[in-house]
């Protein structure tokens, strides 16, 4: 393991995990928090980087744990994209080599789609489970349209959430993004979400033009132990813009509050 700090950030250990043919990096938080663990999961081309402000608010309640994917990041991953069934297969292969046998997951944008991916196949893993700002509307699955929706977003984020972005899209690569971004658009989220009975919060920010509130209100709706939150003022990015207002509704949920 290797210690590291991060901007201001609590301090994190880094370390890596084997899972199947690959080295999958992850950051721990040596928080004060107890209790059943929360795993972030970031969305695509960015990596769990742009996670560490809701990391960092969630490690003084909870042990936290930041993974890169595989192909995100600091882990290493096959040339070809990974597709949801398979990103959740290693995400949930991950959590096994970590030591985690259940968690809470939080899952942001694509992330959303890996998260549900491990709770509607493996349900005993899945404490509570949130979906940040969830992409996957089958009315939108246009892929020009979500880099249109994506680009009038950005207009509303801090200017240091567009370095992730391009460090994280230089890293990962043009044909590789667009690769992941078409297994986005084809996942068909909306089928398996009626069969996780996991309690589960849905949160989109009002300001969020990638993911609407029609989709965000039938996403809480499909799933059997759904509810929505809405962040006012608040853009897609809500784990990075507004990391402590997110903690404020995160928390009690994830406690078995609310």
């Amino acid at each position: 393991m290797s210690r590291g700090g991060f901007g201001g950030f609590e301090e994190f250990e880094g370390f890596r995990s084997l899972v199947g043919p690959w080295s999958m990096y992850a950051r721990s938080f040596n928080g004060q928090g107890e209790g059943r663990p929360v795993v972030l999961v970031h969305g695509v081309v960015v990596a769990g980087r742009y996670m560490m402000p809701t990391a960092r608010v969630l490690a003084r309640h909870r042990p936290v744990y930041v993974p890169d994917l595989p192909g995100f990041g600091r882990s290493r991953g096959p040339k070809k994209p990974l597709d949801i069934p398979e990103l959740a297969g290693a995400l949930a292969g991950w959590m096994t080599a970590a030591g985690l046998e259940k968690a809470d997951l939080v899952g942001h944008s694509f992330g959303c789609q890996t998260v549900s991916g491990v709770a509607a196949r493996w349900p005993g893993r899945v404490g509570r489970l949130a979906l940040l700002s969830p992409i996957g509307d089958p009315d939108n699955r246009s892929l020009p349209d979500h880099v249109w929706r994506w680009v009038r977003d950005c207009r509303r984020e801090p200017l240091s959430v567009w370095g992730s972005y391009a460090g994280g899209f230089l890293r990962f690569g043009p044909r590789r993004a667009i690769g992941t971004l078409r297994h986005s658009t084809r996942d068909e989220m909306e089928v398996r979400l009626s069969s996780i009975e996991t309690p589960t919060l849905v949160v989109r920010g009002d300001l969020d033009t990638i993911v609407g509130h029609s989709w965000a209100e039938k996403t809480a709706s499909l799933l059997p132990n759904g509810r929505l939150a809405v962040m006012p003022g608040a853009p897609h990015n809500v784990n990075y813009k507004t990391p402590r207002a997110l903690s404020r509704i995160l928390l009690p949920f994830l406690d078995g509050e609310t």
